[in-house]
């Protein structure tokens, strides 16, 4: 379930990332995942991004595995078959293996300890790629989105819902003024005033959907194409 084949290839900011997620594991799901998240409707846009995964589908920056008792399996071709979880922090897959074995089909899940910006799969593995709020954190999200995109099959989808600058230029000028103090302060790493969907372009991912989710666009839905 939790398997011990690697491919991390960290520097300096990736291994204060894992150190600090590590740190984070414990209390994470009160953090991204507690009652203001609900209010705002974001654990309502996390359902319905994964009910548009199929396949073979892989999660990055699974964390403490917030989503995985989410993905609906069924016995139709267009169902979700098998889901694979990877993250840096063995703290935060510690915590998505404990929700794994209390799931009924628990040998549908695979979790490994990678780094997104150096994915050690083959070319194309992939049907469906799921990334939830991990952008904001990577320390490439561009070469992030590159490997997404290389172990997606073509024809597959790249599913993201992110932190993003807003369309509101008051609120994007301060997002870029606070981003930095915000990231070290209390925002878990997360720069939250990224372009996702600028990003993914040049990723060279046909961005299908774009959507705001929530008042103010601080959060976005963007559906791929590879």
């Amino acid at each position: 379930l939790f398997h011990a084949r690697r491919s991390l290839a960290m520097g300096a900011p990736d291994d204060r990332l894992q150190e600090d997620y590590n740190r984070f594991s414990r209390t994470y799901d009160e953090l991204d995942g507690g009652n203001i998240a609900s209010a705002i409707g974001l654990d309502e846009e996390r359902e319905r991004v994964l009910s548009l995964a199929r396949g073979d589908v892989l999660e990055v920056g699974v964390g403490t595995g917030l989503n995985l008792p989410k993905y609906k399996f069924s016995t139709s071709k267009d169902s979700v078959k098998t889901v694979t979880g990877i993250d840096l922090s063995p703290g935060m897959l510690q915590q998505a293996r404990s929700k794994v074995q209390a799931l009924e089909l628990k040998d549908r899940f695979a979790l490994y300890q990678m780094n997104v910006q150096h994915l050690d799969f083959p070319d194309a593995k992939f049907d469906t790629i799921i990334d939830t709020f991990g952008l904001c954190v990577f320390s490439d999200p561009l070469q992030a989105l590159k490997e997404m995109k290389r172990v997606c099959k073509p024809g597959g989808n790249i599913l993201l819902l992110e932190n993003s600058i807003s369309d509101n230029k008051l609120f994007a000028a301060y997002q870029k003024l606070t981003a930095p103090m915000v990231a070290n302060m209390g925002g878990k790493g997360c720069f939250y005033d990224q372009d996702p969907v600028d990003l993914a372009t040049q990723a060279g991912l046909q961005v299908i959907a774009s959507n705001p989710v929530g008042s103010g666009g601080f959060f976005r839905t963007i559906i791929t194409k590879v």
